[in-house]
């Protein structure tokens, strides 16, 4: 039985933000889905372009586009973008404010390590994709950078500290 874990983006817009949902393949096209605090075991198999969907004795089958990373199904509105992340892209994306469509107020990091480097301060401007913080992790250096154009209200870390899975690194005005 396989247990690896896929987050699946619903990508949003302004009216509805994007909702994560967690996809564990339990083996042989059967699939755990949980959205948000609804689980359900399906099973799921891709023919001729299109998604077979079966929960129980009800089935569902759906037209199925492919673009790059992301795929495009029919919803109650129209089509709904999916795209396929694995876990560690997502809970990276998540603590940026990326994962959920919206953005938080504060930077939170993603995993155990040490500040290498902290490239802003309190109160300053930043750019969406503009670096704020390194850690150090496994001597692999990961650079957190910011989710949109936002204010740093307040720096919570410095060089060489030490952090977990978690920890506030530093807050936005949001």
């Amino acid at each position: 039985m396989s247990t690896s874990s896929r987050f699946v983006q619903l990508t949003g817009n302004k009216e509805q933000p994007a909702i994560p949902v967690t996809v564990e393949s339990v083996g042989d096209d059967r699939y755990r889905v949980t959205v948000g605090e609804q689980t359900l075991e399906l099973d799921a198999f891709v023919v001729d372009g299109r998604l077979a969907l079966r929960h129980g004795e009800r089935s569902l089958d759906l037209s199925i586009e492919k673009r790059g990373d992301t795929v495009f199904v029919p919803g109650a509105k129209g089509r709904v973008a999916v795209q396929l992340q694995d876990a560690r892209l997502y809970e990276m994306l998540s603590v940026l404010g990326q994962a959920g469509g919206g953005l938080r107020p504060e930077l939170i990091s993603p995993m155990a390590g040490k500040v290498v480097l902290v490239r802003v301060g309190d109160g300053e401007e930043v750019g969406e994709g503009q670096a704020l913080v390194i850690i150090e992790a496994m001597k692999m250096e990961n650079e957190l950078r910011a989710p949109a154009p936002v204010r740093v209200r307040e720096v919570k870390v410095v060089a060489g500290q030490v952090v977990s899975p978690g920890d506030v690194l530093m807050t936005f005005d949001v």
